[in-house]
This record gives C-alpha cells, structure tokens and sequence, in this order.
C-alpha cells in the first residue's frame, strides 16, 4: 500500500469537529465517533477507491468523494503522494449545494 501525505483544508477541521459535536449532543457512542475518523484514515490509504464527483455535477472535476456512515469526503489527489481533503460534510445535508465545483 502506497503512503499518501495528507493536506486537510481548514474547512475539514471545521466540518469533522462539527461532526462530533452533533454526534456528543445527540448521545452518539464514542465508538461511532471512533469509528469515522478510522474510516477517514482507512480512505486515505486507497484514495482511488473514492467515487468520481464528476458524475454527481454539472462541471467535470478531479474530486472524489467516500461515503463513511452518514457523512461524505470531498478530496482530491493531488499529487503522486499527496491527497487533500476539502470537506467532511452530512449526506443528511443538501451537499451537493454546499460545494463549489
């Protein structure tokens, strides 16, 4: 398996802090919690196994995303080593509309 360096936009610290402040409000289990930001390192150790945004919008684009429970990453690989998230946000949400593509 490749190692891929990782950039996280301000946004994905905004978002995935967000995240577990919803979850702690709502009595969400520390394990749930646990278990998306596993997920979240497991994405960036295969980042081409993430969809292709492109065939979600309007505009071509080098974005994917992955789905991990109820939530969905916007990254882009960036380079040979070198993957940048850009956003962790709800599918409960209108997603789609909150990004700029």
């Amino acid at each position: 398996m490749k190692d891929y360096k990782l950039v996280i936009a301000d946004d994905v610290d905004f978002d995935i802090e967000e995240a577990i402040e919803w979850k702690e409000e709502h009595d969400a289990y520390l394990s749930t919690i646990n278990e998306l930001l596993e997920a979240i390192d497991k994405c960036y150790g295969s980042p081409h196994s993430g969809s292709n945004l492109s065939a979600r919008v309007s505009r071509p684009t080098k974005v994917k995303y992955f789905l991990i429970k109820d939530y969905v990453l916007l990254y882009e690989i960036t380079g040979e080593n070198e993957v940048t998230a850009y956003r962790f946000l709800s599918t409960k949400s209108d997603w789609i509309s909150m990004i700029q593509i």
